[in-house]
C-alpha cells in the first residue's frame, strides 16, 4: 500500500470516526435541549400557576374587602336612616302644643300609680311652662274616691330643674324613675329597631 493510499485511508477512518462522534454529540446535545426545555416548561408552569394562585389570593381578599366596606357602608346608611327615624319622633314631641304635651306627660305619671311622695323634676322650659298644672292635675285626679280626711297630694314639683329636652325624672326616698323623652326614646328604639329594619329594609340585614 502506497503511502498516498495509506493516508487516504487514515483520513477516511478519521472522517467516519468524527462524524460519529459529531452524530453522538448531536444526539447528546438534543437530549440535553430536550430535557432543558422539559425542566424548563415544567419551572415556568410552576411559576405561573404560583403567580395564578397568588393572583386568585389577592383578588379574593380584595373582593371580600370591597365587600366588607359595602357591608359596612350599607349598615351605616341603615342605621342612619332608622336615627332620622327616631330623631323626628323627637322633634315631634318637642313641639307639640303645649296642651297635648301636657297631657302626654299627665298619661305618663298616672300609670306610674303613685303610693308615696314623689318629686317631679322638669326641663327648665317645662318647669315654667307646665310644672304646676301637671302636679294640680295629678294630685286632683286621685282625689275622687280618696276616703275623706286622707291627703292625696303625692306630687310634688321639685325646685331644681333636669337637664333634659322634655319628659319629666320623677323622684321619692326610694328611688329615681328617669322617663325623659331622651331615654323614653332609647328604650323605644333598642325595641323597635329589629322590626323597623325589617320593615324598611326586608331581609336584606
Amino acid at each position: 500500500m502506497t503511502l498516498g493510499r495509506i493516508k487516504a485511508h487514515i483520513l477516511e477512518q478519521a472522517k467516519t470516526e468524527a462524524e460519529r462522534l459529531i452524530e453522538g454529540t448531536k444526539e447528546g446535545l438534543k437530549l440535553k435541549l430536550s430535557r432543558a426545555r422539559a425542566s424548563l416548561r415544567g419551572e415556568m408552569e410552576g411559576r405561573l400557576a404560583a403567580l395564578d394562585q397568588k393572583l386568585q389570593e389577592e383578588n379574593a381578599f380584595a373582593l371580600s374587602k370591597l365587600r366588607a366596606q359595602n357591608h359596612l357602608k350599607l349598615l351605616e346608611l341603615k342605621n342612619q336612616i332608622v336615627e332620622g327615624l327616631f330623631h323626628r319622633v323627637l322633634e315631634h314631641l318637642l313641639a307639640l302644643p303645649t296642651q297635648e304635651y301636657l297631657e302626654l306627660l299627665e298619661g305618663w305619671l298616672n300609670r306610674l300609680d303613685l303610693k308615696e311622695r314623689a318629686y317631679l323634676r322638669l326641663s327648665p322650659e317645662d318647669t315654667n311652662r307646665i310644672g304646676e298644672e301637671l302636679v294640680n292635675r295629678i294630685n286632683s285626679s286621685r282625689k275622687a274616691g280618696a276616703p275623706p280626711g286622707v291627703s292625696t297630694e303625692v306630687l310634688f314639683l321639685d325646685t331644681d330643674t333636669a337637664p333634659i329636652k322634655g319628659g319629666f325624672i320623677l323622684r321619692t326616698r326610694k328611688f329615681e324613675i328617669d322617663h325623659s323623652v331622651e331615654t323614653f326614646l332609647k328604650q323605644l328604639k333598642e325595641d323597635l329597631t329589629p322590626k323597623l329594619a325589617e320593615e324598611l329594609f326586608g331581609g336584606n340585614q
